[in-house]
């Protein structure tokens, strides 16, 4: 199994994990009542609903970061195989599109959480977080585009999809990194 390989395994299945975890949260907080704030969810220390734990929001921020970190690299080195022909068209479409598929399913999750429940660095993250997927949508988006119709002109609009993108996922890790040594609070 190629790299290459294993990291589209570890793209998708990361986003997965973190729709799943987006839906039970925004699940939650509809059955819950009045909206209960905490620390930095960025840490692991906020509360997206009520009755979620410390571990739950810590693997929320981790997932979130390293699934769009992870979900970039995959755009990069896909495209990178589409340009020296290692990939058929074919292949290429299938893994910008599912990619593409998942992106808007952690968009839309981020989007359901309501931002009267997180303290103000909770709000940043999420927004931070929305951005990203919603840049990586789009580079996802263009990249198909340029399989579609091999062109100079789609190649610059993916390359510019993907640097936009690129730099979302600096800020989101920029900001994670700046908390990580946060004292968490239970």
């Amino acid at each position: 199994m190629d790299r290459r390989h294993l990291l589209h395994q570890s793209a998708t299945a990361g986003l997965a994990v973190l729709c799943g975890l987006l839906r039970d949260q925004s699940a939650r907080a509809q059955e819950s009542g009045p909206p209960l704030k905490g620390d930095s969810s960025r840490t692991g220390t906020g509360s997206l609903a009520p009755g979620a734990t410390v571990p739950e929001l810590r693997l929320l921020g981790v997932l979130a970061t390293a699934g769009l970190q992870n979900a970039w690299l995959l755009l990069d080195v896909t495209a990178a195989a589409w340009k020296a022909q290692g990939l058929t068209a074919t292949r290429v479409k299938g893994i910008a599109s599912a990619l593409g598929q998942q992106l808007t399913q952690v968009s839309r999750g981020l989007e359901s959480i309501d931002p009267e429940r997180l303290v103000e660095s909770d709000q940043v993250f999420v927004e931070e977080a929305r951005q990203c997927a919603r840049r990586l949508q789009l580079a996802s988006r263009a990249l198909v585009r340029w399989v579609d119709r091999p062109s100079l002109a789609e190649s610059r609009t993916f390359d510019r999809a993907l640097r936009s993108a690129a730099e979302a996922v600096e800020e989101l890790t920029a900001g994670s990194a700046s908390t990580a040594e946060s004292p968490v609070v239970e």
